[in-house]
């Protein structure tokens, strides 16, 4: 019984009701792209957020058209199995760890399984 409009969005959300009736207006006037990051599912209800991109994906009427629809994970899967990139990202200095020991990724199980062990 409660509307989904703008308003409920903005107290949810934290983004003001115009914007988000600005983005709705611009989404549906103009051929859009929804791109959806593969990392959303890393949290409780994680496929909530992809079922709700292809719902507006659809609803915008774009899905197949050039420029519109939807794609998933393109920042993920762009350029996997091949290291050398025509541009760097933007990024920070990463600096120099001075802890020179480190634990294997397969033996993190082990050392939660056997608290005080070595591994």
């Amino acid at each position: 019984g409660q509307p989904k409009d703008p308003a409920w969005a903005a107290k949810l959300s934290g983004v003001g009701a115009a914007t988000i009736d600005g983005l709705a207006r611009d989404m549906a006037a103009r051929r859009t792209m929804l791109m959806v990051s593969w990392s959303l599912q890393r949290a409780d209800h994680g496929e909530q957020p992809y079922w709700a991109a292809i719902t507006l994906a659809a609803l915008l009427g774009q899905i197949g058209l050039p420029g519109g629809g939807i794609g998933f994970g393109y920042s993920s899967t762009n350029g996997a199995g091949r290291p050398e990139m025509g541009f760097r990202w933007p990024s920070v200095p990463q600096g120099r760890n001075a802890v020179a020991h480190f634990i294997p990724v397969a033996r993190m199980a082990d050392m939660l399984l056997n608290p005080g062990g070595s591994f």
